[in-house]
């Protein structure tokens, strides 16, 4: 063969690797190059043939994909989700303590879980509770 392993003959590597070893390394290295051949083969048919309806695509082993963006769901309600809150707008929730920003509220949430669950929010809390206040006896 002409192809090379780190600059010497295949045959020549395998010659160093004891005989059942080769073997299996064949046989992996066949079994790789032939689920890359198919991977490949699928996401270019799967490219080629996307709907550009607003109606989701159930494959079994793919999800809900969104005809917009492409982005896959295994849940069609988390597709759903996901075309009235994110696909193509911009975030509309904001964090008051960093730079931080996202499309859903449940995501900010776990964002202040996450993130900040260091700082006393009592402040804040009784802010919001004053306004509500001065707000109800108007």
């Amino acid at each position: 063969m002409a192809s090379r392993v780190r600059g010497t003959k295949e045959s020549d590597f395998l010659d160093k690797i004891p005989p059942g070893l080769a073997l299996s390394m064949i046989l992996m290295r066949e079994n790789l190059k032939k689920s890359m051949i198919e991977t490949m083969t699928k996401t270019a048919d799967t490219q080629h043939n996307s709907p550009k309806s607003r109606n989701s695509v159930r494959n079994d082993c793919e999800g809900h994909a969104c005809p917009d963006c492409g982005r896959i769901y295994k849940l069609k309600s988390s597709l759903r989700n996901h075309q009235k809150w994110e696909c193509g707008k911009d975030p509309q929730f904001k964090c008051s303590f960093c730079s931080y920003k996202a499309k859903q509220k449940m995501h900010m949430v776990r964002h202040m879980e996450r993130m900040h669950r260091d700082i006393d929010y009592s402040a804040a809390k009784t802010e919001v509770l004053i306004s509500n206040e001065n707000s109800q006896s108007d």
